[in-house]
């Protein structure tokens, strides 16, 4: 019990911290950290994977929340942008958990793996940021991007914060700091709005979140997200994220085999 309390409050506060500095939710840790302390047996049941989802999105509903507030008072928020990611990704993670009690579960923890390889891949290959190779795209499409994202998010427990900004940076022309700041605001609304769905549509709405576990995670994840929105700009980011994407590997490789 104590073990336990113990990595949830680290694994909160190390979510928050990520949070603010590279505008993820907070998922990407709470994932990977709810499959090692409740699913330590082979087999991952349907029950405990979608509580695993569901967990991640309400914990990281703090953590982005509290990010996206810091970043706010620092001012690092594209505003326009940010509502448009929000409304569109919003309305993409509200239908997910409509659905997802009917998919094969084998499915939904491949789909799970696929998602987070993916991230881990992005991740590790990221580099320092090339301003040579930059657009600026009408924000219209930030509709589409955010449908897409918020689809990716609910059903894999994430926030989606880590293809927000290299979107927003590449291809809609906010500098870094912004970047992270709008990612982590659409984050925060994807994650809150996913997190109601998951309670008004399964099933088992009383078993659908690990509460003591989510609200740990989310309330250590606060303190976290203020001291990394504070560190956005003086700490490179890209040794973590290569170091986190190696975590996450180690996750897809316990889901594979899991299901095999």
């Amino acid at each position: 019990m104590i073990i336990e309390l113990l990595v949830l409050i680290l694994g909160g506060f190390t979510a928050g911290i990520l949070s603010g500095m590279i505008g993820i939710g907070g998922g990407l840790v709470f994932v990977p950290l709810l499959l090692f302390l409740y699913n330590p047996d082979p087999g991952i049941s349907s029950n405990t994977i979608l509580m695993i989802i569901s967990t991640s999105l309400f914990a990281g509903s703090f953590a982005s929340s509290s990010s996206a507030f810091s970043h706010l008072l620092h001012k690092n928020i594209d505003l326009k942008k940010a509502l448009l990611l929000s409304v569109s990704s919003g309305l993409s993670a509200f239908t997910v958990p409509i659905f997802i009690s009917d998919f094969n579960m084998n499915f939904v923890e491949f789909l799970l793996a696929v998602i987070l390889f993916v991230v881990a891949i992005l991740l590790f290959f990221d580099s320092k940021i090339d301003s040579n190779f930059r657009f600026r795209l009408n924000d219209k499409l930030l509709i589409l991007w955010g449908l897409i994202i918020g689809f990716i998010s609910a059903a894999g427990g994430i926030g989606g914060g880590v293809f927000y900004v290299p979107v927003l940076y590449y291809l809609f022309g906010l500098d870094v700091k912004k970047s992270v700041g709008t990612s982590v605001t659409a984050v925060s609304a994807t994650m809150i709005v996913a997190t109601i769905s998951y309670l008004i549509n399964m099933k088992y709405s009383e078993e659908i979140i690990y509460l003591h576990a989510g609200l740990i995670l989310g309330i250590t994840a606060i303190i976290g997200a203020v001291i990394g929105a504070g560190l956005t700009m003086r700490i490179n980011p890209y040794v973590i994220k290569k170091i986190f994407s190696l975590f996450l590997i180690i996750t897809v490789i316990k889901i594979i085999t899991a299901i095999i």
